[in-house]
């Protein structure tokens, strides 16, 4: 989503403080989306090929929670910035559509249930929630004619209880896995759809802010990102290794 030669890692040296700290914000939000969406689909279509018995794929559990909750917190978090950059105003949703602010309200909602899970117990137990919510989406098998699989994961302790379940029929579907989705309590959101519309607001962002700076800021350098830091240490005497 970010290239190299992206102008959010080639920002003015004399560009404003705070709008350089959401900028460089936005790009940190569109790097951790990108690679934990990516992680996700990888995650899932390898359960969903997988002939493994449950337990077995208790770390691929793992590590598709780890990132389906990841893109929710940085979503959210690109949510915030989006309608708060300083003295800049994204364009506008058209006729009939909405803005990410409405659209993102799902993953708030996600949020919300997940980080009060001790004071929302109840809550979440009468909704049948699990821990960690959750996580279902499809996996397509065959192309032609299309053949996939539904899946979808419920973590923790069994209980009795019904799930959604997602239904593939009429909606569009990225190869090998998406319409991913991901519930807690009463509230469910779509990951994959959420993830296509915060790409192409940071893309729409990426050419609107590509195209001000080359008026406002003629040759000026930019002051470059990412700084690495290494010190070489050393002690006298032997360390303990024990953890």
């Amino acid at each position: 989503m970010i290239s190299n030669e992206s102008v959010f890692r080639h920002l003015p040296a004399n560009l404003d403080r705070k709008q350089a700290l959401y900028f460089d914000g936005i790009r940190h939000c569109a790097e951790i989306a990108e690679l934990a969406y990516g992680r996700l689909k990888n995650t899932l279509t390898e359960i969903s090929m997988s002939t493994k018995e449950h337990e077995s794929n208790g770390s691929l559990f793992t590590s598709a929670f780890l990132d389906a909750w990841s893109l929710v917190d940085v979503i959210d978090r690109f949510r915030i910035l989006w309608i708060s950059i300083p003295n800049v105003r994204p364009e506008p949703p058209g006729p009939g559509e909405q803005s990410f602010e409405r659209l993102a309200q799902p993953i708030r909602d996600l949020r919300n249930v997940a980080d009060h899970i001790a004071q929302r117990a109840d809550y979440i137990v009468a909704k049948q929630g699990t821990a960690l919510g959750v996580l279902g989406w499809f996996t397509v098998l065959k192309d032609n004619p299309l053949e996939g699989v539904v899946c979808t994961i419920v973590p923790g302790t069994l209980q009795p209880g019904s799930w959604h379940v997602i239904n593939p029929a009429g909606q569009k579907i990225e190869f090998p896995t998406g319409l991913v989705h991901l519930s807690a309590g009463e509230f469910t959101a779509n990951l994959s759809e959420q993830f296509i519309q915060m790409k192409g607001r940071v893309e729409g962002l990426e050419g609107l802010l590509q195209t001000q700076l080359e008026i406002q800021t003629p040759g000026i350098g930019s002051a470059g990102t990412d700084v690495l830091i290494k010190m070489s240490v050393s002690f006298p005497g032997e360390i303990s290794r024990d953890m």
